[in-house]
């Protein structure tokens, strides 16, 4: 690898280095586009399953609503609570639908499926309830309440205008197992009170009340009777569809419990995702930026290695040089890049001013030479002048 970037040029260099920091930035970008197209799509099913777990809130109280409803209902026989409750399942009817577009859980959906049937039997059985407390009345005035309290009060009419004590303590007694029935709904006050018709017909017969007044006071016996047995078979009739409408109710507890469950479960399971598309996308962005800090260190040692250390090479010879060192090599030469061309400018330098100095040299000898010479010459015509003198 050193030796492909010492023939590269030093620009080629410093744009690999570049380049590498670029990619890692580049790599980090897409990795952080890629993962936050899946963060995103984490926290669009974990807002989903938010929505799925706020209406399952909303749902556990519309049903609360319902219940407290329909007991409000059977406490206090006020037909605003009918209202109340119908507006209360309507609103659950109608969150169930909302939760069932926004899940593909089967097991949620078959919980759903489940309520979407149950809560309409439970409607359908409480408006039964309350139409046959409708039809008992729901005050003494009303319904076959006040069909029995309107017979009572004729017998007891033509009591006060006919006196008779043991009918009156009869009729009194029949008033009691009617009070006794109403509090406890036991048929066995049923039997009594026909035990207790019995006798007052029997008593009414042997009085010595005109015969058109036993005969009106035993028809209204008749419609009295009557009228209890009526109402004593409603009652006990309502008695059972109350318990009915407990039982439907009943049936909702599992699926409402799994709804909430897996409400639940989802719901955790969505941040649980998030969380991880996070920790995952910080992870694989920590190794890119790891990875591109090694390599972009890794270049820029080989860079500096590839350059720096010839130019100081470069620095030494050409101190050499300078200093009159025309022996020493110049390293470098056999480089492709800029060193390589200053290497060999450099080498011709030295060449050059070697030469020079050699020729300088030679000049120099050269003069002393013939200065030697001429020194000689001179002397050895002085010396022969001499001579001719002599």
């Amino acid at each position: 690898m050193f030796n492909w970037l010492q023939n590269r040029s030093i620009a080629l260099r410093v744009f690999l280095l570049a380049g590498v920091a670029i990619f890692g930035l580049l790599a980090v970008v897409v990795t952080y586009l890629n993962s936050s197209a899946s963060i995103d799509a984490a926290l669009v099913e974990a807002d989903r399953f938010n929505e799925l777990r706020f209406l399952e809130k909303d749902l556990e109280i519309k049903s609360l609503q319902m219940r407290r409803h329909e007991k409000d209902f059977l406490i206090r026989l006020d037909t605003k609570y009918v209202d109340q409750y119908d507006e209360a399942q309507d609103g659950a009817l109608g969150i169930l639908e909302k939760m069932n577009g926004l899940t593909d859980d089967s097991t949620m959906q078959g919980a759903i499926k489940a309520l979407r049937e149950a809560l309409p039997q439970h409607k359908n059985q409480f408006h039964k309830v309350v139409a046959e407390y409708q039809a008992l009345g729901l005050d003494e005035t009303q319904g076959m309440q006040g069909t029995l309290r309107n017979t009572v009060h004729e017998i007891e009419g033509l009591l006060k205008t006919n006196k008779n004590d043991g009918l009156e303590i009869l009729m009194l007694m029949m008033r009691r197992h009617e009070k006794d029935f109403i509090m406890r709904v036991d048929n066995k006050y049923v039997g009594q009170i026909e035990a207790r018709e019995k006798e007052f017909r029997t008593l009414l017969a042997s009085t010595r009340l005109p015969d058109s007044v036993k005969t009106d006071m035993a028809t209204k016996l008749t419609s009295y009777v009557a009228a209890f047995k009526d109402y004593a078979a409603t009652r006990a009739g309502q008695i059972s569809s109350v318990k009915q409408l407990s039982d439907i109710y009943s049936k909702t507890s599992d699926p409402f419990e799994t709804v909430a469950a897996v409400a639940t479960r989802e719901r955790e399971a969505a941040i649980a995702d998030v969380n991880t598309a996070l920790a995952d996308a910080f992870t694989i962005m920590l190794a890119i930026a790891a990875l591109a800090i090694v390599l972009a260190l890794g270049i820029a040692w080989a860079v500096v290695r590839t350059t720096v250390a010839p130019v100081k090479a470069l620095e030494a010879a050409l101190s050499a040089i300078a200093g009159g060192d025309f022996t020493s090599a110049v390293p470098g030469t056999g480089f492709s890049d800029e060193l390589g061309s200053m290497a060999r400018t450099a080498e011709t330098l030295r060449d050059s001013a070697a030469d020079r100095v050699r020729l300088e040299a030679e000049a120099r000898q050269h003069a002393e030479d013939q200065a030697e010479k001429d020194r000689q010459s001179a002397e050895a015509r002085a010396a022969a002048e001499q001579e001719k003198m002599e």
